[in-house]
């Protein structure tokens, strides 16, 4: 995944309506490719935020054997 601004990963990850926000900003551009685009790094993000718990519950067990 390139480099997103941090701007654009509150948005995507917030969890205050702004990921909403930026998709109905974005159908307004009538660019379906876009809203893709959109969903697509929302979805990775996700992925990354449960990989990273996994990693960490992981790395806590072992710590604690």
């Amino acid at each position: 995944m390139d480099t997103v601004s941090l701007w654009f990963l509150a948005l995507l990850t917030g969890r205050d309506g702004s990921f909403h926000t930026l998709i109905e900003a974005t159908q307004h551009l009538d660019n379906p490719a876009a809203v893709a685009e959109i969903y697509r790094y929302h979805h990775l993000e996700q992925e990354r935020t449960e990989l990273t718990s996994e990693l960490n519950r992981v790395s806590d067990t072992l710590s604690a054997i």
